[in-house]
């Protein structure tokens, strides 16, 4: 295993200089050093407390010396010193992806987990019926929201509104949201999934009618699933085009093969492209890794080789 510096993992033969040039890493313009990093209780060294310097966020002052009280890398704007942390919670903004898991069915709306401060709210009249008809939710309506989504379900959904210190409010009024089943579910930080024109995509079939889905979420939430090539919606659990039958030996093989490439990617601090993930799940094949050896060093090594290459080439 590589060695851990403050959440980025430094692989065997994953250098430093190979570390700068990795997305997550350009946003600190070549700040990324190994003096940069502050762990929890690590003192400002060349930062006296007679200097007048002003303490930013993750700053604070321990027994007469600044001190970090925070896992991050150091920054300087003109006397101000701050501690930007590495991880940080998902704040929802509107239009973004995510995805959620059930916790409560209550009066008249889902409350789901989104990996944010506060929870995330569904209201019934922010879904679509089944058979997509539309009329003034009612009565039986609310009686019947367990048949739509349950406790524990997965979703995808659209954030409609959000504002500080009240709870996200969600929709899922297209076909392409709803129901997550028959697949993995993968968990990152948050500063790896840009925003992008496209959140959902299809990789190609790998069975008869069988697709592979990918949902990128800007939670850091991924699902690699399998979904029924059909007219697929947001209507119920049974209507929304997921596989109801088991997964072959070959679709779980490349779903782990692909969740493995994603898992790898975000140990190497890289951005998450679906383009890219697909593509280097398919040189996990020609490289003649198994699904299982995909998350070795070995493989680490040449993915951020490969990875490099592509982003000297312009791609």
């Amino acid at each position: 295993m590589g060695s851990v510096k403050c959440g980025i993992v430094v692989g065997d033969g994953a250098t430093l200089e190979m570390i700068r040039k990795t997305p997550l890493a350009k946003q600190y313009s070549g700040r990324l050093t190994s003096s940069s990093f502050r762990a929890p209780g690590d003192t400002l060294d060349g930062f006296g407390s007679g200097d007048n310097f002003l303490r930013g966020h993750g700053v604070q002052f321990v027994q007469g010396r600044l001190t970090s009280h925070m896992c991050g890398i150091l920054e300087q704007v003109d006397r101000l010193l701050r501690v930007r942390p590495l991880h940080i919670r998902f704040a929802p903004a509107t239009g973004d992806v995510v995805i959620g898991r059930v916790t409560d069915v209550a009066k008249g709306h889902w409350k789901l987990d989104i990996s944010s401060r506060l929870s995330g709210n569904l209201h019934l009249s922010s879904v679509d019926l089944p058979g997509r008809e539309q009329r003034r939710r009612t009565a039986m309506d609310e009686m019947n929201m367990r048949n739509l989504y349950g406790q524990n379900d997965l979703i995808s959904a659209e954030v409609q509104s959000s504002q500080l210190g009240a709870p996200t409010v969600l929709h899922t009024r297209n076909l392409k949201y709803g129901c997550l089943s028959q697949g993995q579910l993968i968990s990152i930080t948050p500063a790896l999934v840009k925003r992008v024109h496209q959140h959902f995509y299809r990789f190609p079939q790998v069975t008869g009618g069988t697709t592979v889905e990918f949902v990128l979420a800007r939670n850091g939430l991924i699902f690699v699933g399998a979904r029924a090539v059909v007219n697929a919606g947001n209507i119920a659990k049974s209507d929304t085009g997921c596989c109801s039958s088991a997964l072959s030996r070959l679709l779980r093989e490349y779903l782990c093969r692909i969740s493995n490439t994603v898992r790898v990617f975000a140990l190497l601090s890289l951005s998450i492209n679906p383009h890219i993930i697909w593509e280097m799940s398919e040189m996990s094949v020609d490289w003649g890794f198994e699904p299982k050896e995909i998350l070795s060093s070995t493989f680490q090594k040449l993915v951020l080789t490969k990875y490099v290459e592509i982003n000297y080439e312009g791609i």
